[in-house]
């Protein structure tokens, strides 16, 4: 405690403190500042008892715990106001500490949050307040993390010009040294060159605003501009590009499904429907890349869950889904045409088809985006662990697969279920007519495959006085019944393997039919004939219609 005090009473008296329309000045593509360059307020704790601090000492929050995003502004913020000179993509770090217990996760992080920066392409997006954390102990640390259990890093792309950064308490006992913004495609980190390099140095003769209004930007210098260069559907460096099933917009009432999509306020949103049946569970961030005409002026941008996605573009409006989750929101700077991203919550997507609803803010301008029927169609950017696109690839693969099995089990079902056969009847006809050693004309065959010769033939047999047949002759030899006749080889071959094929399936079924009926018949009259031979010998029998 007196220590505190006496750094509360003697240190503003040698410290020369920042003027309050100071500005930091990047130069080289690195700027450092030391936290305490800037005076703080409210509980923010100003202190040196923890050695190897750089600059005059460490800012500590001592308040209350401000773990909800909402209550990021509670933390007293401060402001630290800088001049880029080289625009381009930055990464932020900060030199930080646990002053308290023992676990690394705990009193380790603070609200960081960039008002003039904006979101690059491919790397995780940043919404207003974000938490950095670090999770080392005993140690000043340049670890600056985001992303609960994934770690990344802060980037954010700055124009030429005059910015804003602001730090906010969140755990009480985090204790801040300096921070930095680098250029990090151009200039490598390490924690000793970054420990030793100057502040930089401060321009004076700015005129202090409240909040300054940035230029017009130019896009990130890694959007790309003409189309995508990551193919639709595939996975690369562990992020899937996956392109859009189907979209549309509502505008006055109707459903527009054109190569522009429309966003106007007063509900009138475009609709995007995505399938992530193969996205791996794993996926750590999402978010949407769109691309937006030049309007002129920034607008607040939101995406919505949407209720369903039972929905066509052909429908009606009744039909197309309400927002129900927001995933995410942001403010797009349209002064130039060109690729945005929108940072989405990975942890409310389902594995399966998701409409998104995309809205403004009431009393914004429109918004026109290229559809997917355009070679700058929307796409959902997701990305995972290093196993993500082995996974993505193998989940493909095995969707596809059960669909082609599914594809021939259908075809195989309709199959069996209307087999092939005969057009007509008359086309069975006309096939047992022009089997050989078969005469229709001579049998009187009926519509019911019967004969009237073979019942005449019989009954002139048991009228004819009981005569036995001759040897040597032959028993009605027009007669369809005549087992000599019908069994010949003619008919015989009719049913040789080689001549089956060239018979449809009700032919042959009826040649099979006549076959035993003819059998039969022969049998029968051969025994009837004996039997009265018999019962004629005996003379114990005659027949009553002889």
């Amino acid at each position: 405690m007196l220590a505190r005090l006496i750094v509360a009473v003697f240190f503003p008296l040698c410290w020369s403190a920042v003027v309050a329309n100071d500005v930091f000045v990047e130069t080289g593509g690195k700027l450092i500042v030391e936290a305490e360059s800037v005076a703080a307020s409210g509980d923010w704790s100003l202190e040196q008892a923890i050695p190897n601090y750089k600059g005059r000492g460490y800012y500590v929050w001592t308040g209350p715990d401000n773990l909800a995003t909402q209550a990021a502004p509670r933390g007293n913020p401060i402001t630290y106001r800088f001049r880029i000179n080289t625009a381009g993509n930055y990464q932020f770090r900060w030199r930080s500490r646990i002053t308290k217990g023992s676990n690394s996760t705990e009193h380790n992080d603070n609200w960081v949050r960039f008002p003039t920066g904006q979101n690059i392409s491919g790397q995780h997006g940043l919404n207003g307040w974000t938490k950095v954390y670090m999770n080392q102990l005993n140690k000043w640390s340049w670890v600056s993390s985001t992303v609960d259990n994934v770690g990344k890093p802060v980037r954010q792309y700055f124009s030429a010009g005059e910015h804003t950064l602001q730090i906010s308490g969140r755990s009480n006992g985090h204790a801040i040294d300096r921070f930095a913004l680098y250029l990090y495609q151009n200039v490598p980190f390490s924690d000793g060159a970054f420990d030793t390099l100057p502040e930089s140095s401060r321009n004076t003769s700015v005129p202090l605003t409240p909040e300054p209004t940035p230029e017009p930007a130019p896009e990130p210098t890694d959007v790309p501009q003409i189309g995508h260069t990551h193919p639709a559907d595939a996975c690369l460096g562990n992020t899937v590009s996956l392109a859009a099933i189907r979209d549309v917009n509502v505008l006055n009432g109707s459903i527009r499904d054109t190569d522009k999509l429309t966003v106007a306020t007063y509900q009138q949103y475009a609709y995007i429907t995505f399938n992530l049946v193969d996205i791996p569970a794993q996926a750590s961030d999402v978010a949407l890349q769109i691309y937006a005409e030049q309007t002129g002026q920034s607008v607040t941008f939101s995406v919505f869950q949407g209720s369903s996605s039972a929905w066509s573009a052909d429908g009606v409006v009744e039909q197309l889904p309400y927002p129900s989750v927001r995933l995410g929101s942001s403010e797009l700077a349209l002064f130039t045409e060109g690729f945005r991203v929108v940072n989405l919550d990975a942890e409310l997507f389902v594995r399966n088809e998701v409409t998104l609803v995309l809205a403004l803010q009431d009393g914004s301008s429109n918004v026109l985006l290229r559809s997917s029927e355009t070679a700058f169609d929307p796409r959902l950017k997701i990305t995972g662990t290093s196993d993500f696109c082995r996974q993505y690839d193998a989940n493909r693969r095995a969707r596809v697969a059960t669909e082609e099995v599914q594809e021939s089990d259908d075809a195989n079902t309709a199959i069996a279920a209307d087999p092939p056969g005969p057009e007509s009847s008359d086309e069975t006809a006309t096939a047992y007519d022009d089997l050989p050693g078969t005469d229709t004309s001579a049998t009187g065959t009926t519509e019911s495959g019967t004969t009237e010769s073979g019942n005449t033939d019989v009954q002139t047999v048991l009228q004819s006085g009981g005569n036995d047949p001759q040897p040597g002759s032959t028993l009605g030899q027009d007669s369809p019944f005549d087992p000599v006749q019908t069994v010949d080889e003619a008919a015989v071959d009719v049913m040789t393997p080689e001549s089956a094929p060239m018979m449809s399936r009700g032919s042959l079924s009826r040649e099979i039919f006549l076959f035993l009926l003819v059998a039969w018949a022969g049998r029968a009259h051969r025994q009837f004939v004996r039997g009265k031979s018999r019962l004629q010998r005996s003379g114990s029998i005659g027949l009553k219609h002889a």
